[in-house]
């Protein structure tokens, strides 16, 4: 990536930037099937990514199947 795609960040289609890190919060849904919690994979990486995007103020929901995932602290199950 050049300096000045850095400093001019990603573009859509009709030329406005995309939200920065110091715009409003997402809400995030992540749907998994099957999320095992304990042997790699959906259920395993459902955790971490729903706990960093949280870490990062996000708004994150989790919504599962039965194996159920196991969830860090903030993000719900549904």
């Amino acid at each position: 990536m050049t300096a000045e795609a850095i400093e001019t960040g990603p573009r859509t289609g009709d030329g406005s930037s995309f939200a920065g890190a110091g715009d409003r919060p997402l809400r995030i849904a992540l749907l998994t099937y099957k999320g095992n919690p304990f042997c790699g994979g959906q259920g395993v990486y459902v955790r971490h990514l729903g706990r960093e995007l949280a870490r990062l103020g996000h708004s994150v929901e989790v919504i599962g199947a039965q194996p159920y995932p196991v969830l860090d602290e903030g993000v719900p199950l549904t």
